[in-house]
């Protein structure tokens, strides 16, 4: 995840040297031809793609940033100690697994002769210590290690020092050249929500039958504990990384409320030292 957000801020990068390339030649244009003419529509057309080109990815890249934050801290607290729970579950499965086979050798022994019962009887108290939840508790007493430090995931800052505003650190734009990316986006995580509820909800309901658990067999037993409790916190924290960015995008449209959409493209020239000067040369 580290290297999507590096890859996706040296895309903001490349779109942003693109923007400020083109609103230069526009500028240029716009002066040169009297503020009119076929090349100057070209340079327009150009400039206001580029314009829109960086505005998406000013706003995937917050998105971006929104889900590496949400998930590096679920992996430190979620999926990395239900991962190393998963497994000891996994180990704790084979030693139930080879106590029930021991158990039943036991019981198909011969008890006739008092040599075979007095080993017997040690026999059933070897397998009635095996617990297979403590098996593992002093080995992982022993080797645990301390948590992860955080990976931090910080917005550079200096990416919209020139955007006059228009693009704020960990701020979603809301113009015309992004609002509909924004609402289908929040259509599509919310589809990709009830989804992931539904799954999570089937999974949750497996191995039950009118509320009582299906009896294991031998094949699930020994391939493990069901792995659905795994599934299902990752579900859950795909879902919490899905709704961090439906808040956010949510919380950026209703500020535009039912305000008419700003242009998100400035087609004006306000830089008049710029003007004079090149008109004088």
């Amino acid at each position: 995840l580290s290297d999507e957000v590096n890859r996706k801020k040296t895309e903001y990068q490349k779109y942003l040297e693109l923007y400020k390339l083109m609103r230069s030649r526009f500028e240029e244009h716009y002066v040169k031809s009297g503020r009119g003419g076929r090349k100057l529509d070209e340079v327009r057309d150009k400039y206001q793609k580029a314009c829109r080109k960086l505005h998406l990815t000013h706003n995937e890249y917050v998105l971006l940033l929104c889900e590496a934050v949400e998930f590096e801290k679920d992996f430190r607290t979620v999926l990395l100690p239900g991962l190393l729970e998963h497994q000891q579950s996994l180990q704790e499965a084979f030693i139930l697994a080879w106590k029930q086979i021991l158990q039943e050798v036991s019981n198909s022994s011969d008890y006739t002769a008092d040599k075979f019962r007095e080993i017997q009887k040690k026999v059933e108290l070897s397998l009635e210590a095996i617990k297979p939840s403590e098996e593992y508790k002093d080995f992982t007493e022993k080797h645990k290690t301390t948590p992860t430090e955080p990976v931090k995931f910080t917005f550079d800052e200096s990416l919209v020092e020139d955007s006059a505003g228009k693009l704020l650190p960990n701020q979603l734009t809301v113009d015309n050249l992004t609002v509909e990316w924004l609402r289908n986006k929040l259509a599509e995580l919310e589809t990709s929500i009830k989804e992931n509820q539904e799954k999570r909800n089937t999974l949750s309901s497996e191995g039950f039958v009118n509320g009582k658990t299906q009896p294991s067999d031998n094949n699930r037993l020994i391939n493990g504990v069901d792995s659905s409790k795994k599934e299902i916190n990752e579900l859950k924290c795909q879902e919490r990384k899905m709704l961090k960015q439906t808040e956010l995008i949510k919380s950026a449209l209703n500020e535009l409320g039912c305000e008419e959409v700003p242009s998100g493209c400035d087609l004006s020239i306000d830089n008049q030292t710029f003007i004079s000067n090149s008109s004088e040369q």
